[in-house]
């Protein structure tokens, strides 16, 4: 026959397989979420990629502007040179 000290052990051990179970279960879940999080989170960097990617080609098209129109500064002004020296030798 099982003694009260059998009994409590027996008792005990039940107890924490039961806690034991129900720990695992959390944690498997836990994980999970996090999986899902570090998903968006991955989402969300590779959004900040495109859009830094975008504002770089902005960027580079807006130089490209800048210097286009340094050249056609230049272009002008030397064409007004040229007509105000033509004026003078006239």
């Amino acid at each position: 026959m099982i003694d009260l000290t059998q009994l409590v052990l027996l008792l005990v051990i039940v107890i924490l397989t039961v806690l034991l179970v129900v720990v695992g279960v959390e944690v498997f879940f836990l994980l999970r979420d996090l999986r899902k999080t570090l998903g968006k989170i991955e989402k969300v960097f590779v959004d900040f990629g495109e859009i830094g990617d975008k504002l770089k080609n902005s960027l580079e098209s807006l130089s490209e502007i800048k210097l286009n129109l340094k050249g056609l500064t230049k272009i002008i002004s030397l064409f007004l040179r040229k007509r105000g020296k033509e004026e003078e030798n006239e």
